[in-house]
């Protein structure tokens, strides 16, 4: 149905986005129909928002964030959405966001820079009592303007950052904070998938059910690392950071600290990350507080392409204090993890206790694959109730410069309690750096090493100090043996080569016949002779048992 010519409005010929009032007074009646409750749009140094539903401009300026912030407050209480136009938007203040928001842009032309540090709270503020709030397919440029964060999330239910590009931030990308006394309302149900970080990254304080997805993340240099989860105010929980890429970060990729819990770490790829921050692991969590439980690193990948400047390692899980808090069900499976052969690729995986008082414990370590590191494939020190099983650890120890004792598929260092079954450690090169299948050392005890497969270490496949430690029936390493030997009619003594790893330290003979008293003498790391008393007139088999412990 057409419109009567009495209810059009005449429209001058002239350029309407020159002139407010000119659009606002004179735009038909007539508009074809919008997604958008409002349109961001620029012409010439001027920013304009456009009603989407009437097409009139209701507002402009120079300055981007009060278009956008005027277009956010005139929406109704149920909210809207604001699609901001391909160009570069000038951003001198926060823009508030409310409840019920969608920001949208036109992909990475769409740009919002920073001009300001009156923008104290970054680019976007989502906080205090909001919900479902989306910010997606555009770019925020932090312009390296001294302003902490480009979006900050507190207090909230239901944010999705989508398809956004992170640059130039000064501190950090993305902030979720939970303030002090609002443990009953922390930012929850938080989205962040897509995205693309670069040179800073997120950091969770205090939020719940968070996720980071397919992201990528790179060149970030801040001590905060590319992804930074900690429990100020509120224990930060229910957090996933699953399918994510990160590539040549000075610091780590995904940290987790405080009291941290049910934190689910999965099938991201950790390229050249960490490269410049000493003794920091692609994925790092450290226990600060009582509580930590529940962190899963599952299906990983991590891996070098060059020597990284300070030594670098594949994942720790490490206790921060002499403080014995509990650090419960850590589970690290299935990862991947290689050094590519480089001196500073120290440890694939590595849990730390902080002293003997102050123990990493319930860790479980099964099914990864490490190969080709500077040191040690799996080191545990100060720890308790461990289980290390099914792991395939090969070729590691490339840093000749290290001790030995550092350069082995296993270390067990002051430590107790650990189940080491069913690992492969062994080293396959010509010229072995591996120098210990598996090790004891400094003052560990009571843990039990059995069903383990290995071969081609430098020095020997198995080497303990603990007096209750047991080893037994590990391929490669052979530590009981038994059969049979034959003392030949009319003489007193058979010589046996056990098999054993080493000196046997316990031996069982039993002859078949009466041949008087029956020993044993001459034991060596290869044999060991068994004596009678009185020569047989036919030949007699006598049975024997071996054992050696080292």
């Amino acid at each position: 149905m057409s419109v009567p010519d009495e209810l059009r409005r005449y429209v001058p010929r002239t350029d309407l986005y020159d002139s407010y009032d000119l659009i606002h007074y004179h735009m038909p009646i007539e508009q074809p129909p919008s997604t958008a409750s409002y349109i961001i749009f620029k012409k010439g140094n001027k920013i304009y928002a456009k009603n989407g539903v009437y097409g009139h401009i209701e507002f402009e300026g120079t300055d981007a964030a009060t278009v956008i912030q005027s277009a956010i407050d005139a929406l109704p209480t149920q909210g809207g959405k604001i699609l901001i136009k391909s160009g570069e938007y000038p951003i001198s203040s926060t823009i508030v966001c409310k409840s019920n928001l969608t920001i949208e842009g036109e992909g990475l032309s769409t740009v919002l820079k920073l001009t300001s540090d009156a923008a104290s709270l970054g680019i976007f503020q989502v906080a205090y009592n909001l919900q479902d709030v989306q910010i997606k397919n555009l770019m925020l440029d932090g312009n390296n303007v001294n302003v902490s964060r480009l979006i900050f999330i507190r207090k909230v239910q239901g944010v999705t950052l989508q398809n956004i590009m992170f640059k130039n931030a000064y501190e950090m990308s993305v902030q979720v904070f939970c303030g002090v006394g609002e443990d009953d309302s922390p930012p929850r149900n938080i989205a962040v998938q897509g995205c693309f970080f670069e040179d800073k990254g997120i950091i969770i304080s205090g939020g719940e059910r968070v996720e980071i997805s397919n992201c990528v993340f790179t060149n970030v240099t801040k001590y905060y690392g590319c992804i930074h989860i900690t429990s100020t105010n509120h224990q930060a929980k229910l957090i996933t950071i699953a399918s994510n890429v990160f590539y040549d970060n000075e610091r780590f990729g995904v940290g987790v600290y405080g009291n941290s819990s049910d934190i689910s770490i999965l099938n991201n790829v950790f390229y050249d990350t960490p490269t410049n921050y000493s003794d920091t692991g692609a994925i790092h969590i450290s226990c600060e507080s009582d509580g930590m439980k529940n962190i899963a690193v599952i299906g990983n990948t991590i891996t070098w392409s060059s020597n990284p400047s300070a030594t670098a390692n594949g994942i720790v899980v490490a206790q921060q204090t002499s403080t014995e808090f509990t650090l419960e069900n850590v589970a690290v499976i299935g990862n991947t993890i290689d050094g590519q052969n480089f001196t500073n690729t120290n440890t694939g995986i590595y849990l730390h206790g902080y002293s003997s008082a102050g123990q990493v414990r319930s860790v479980t370590v099964m099914g990864n694959t490490i190969r080709n590191m500077g040191r040690t494939g799996i080191t545990i020190t100060y720890s308790s109730r461990v289980t290390v099983s099914g792991n395939t650890i090969k070729d590691c120890g490339k840093n000749t410069s290290a001790p030995a004792e550092d350069r082995a598929g296993i270390r067990l260092a002051s430590s107790n309690n650990i189940e080491v079954y069913g690992n492969i450690a062994v080293d396959e090169q010509a010229t072995p750096t591996q120098q210990y299948g598996i090790i004891e050392t400094g003052g560990s005890d009571n843990n039990r090493i059995y069903n383990n497969q290995l071969s081609g270490n430098a020095i020997t496949q198995i080497s303990t100090v603990g007096a209750n430690t047991e080893v037994f029936k590990n391929k490669g390493f052979v530590t009981e043996n038994s059969g049979t030997a034959t003392i030949s009619a009319g003489s007193t003594s058979v010589t046996v080569n056990h098999g054993l790893a080493g000196t046997p330290t316990t031996i069982i003979v039993t002859p078949s016949g009466d041949i008087g008293d029956v020993w044993v003498g001459s034991v060596t790391s290869t044999s060991f002779t068994i004596y009678c008393e009185t020569a047989p007139s036919s030949d007699t088999t006598v049975y024997w048992y071996a054992e050696y412990k080292s």
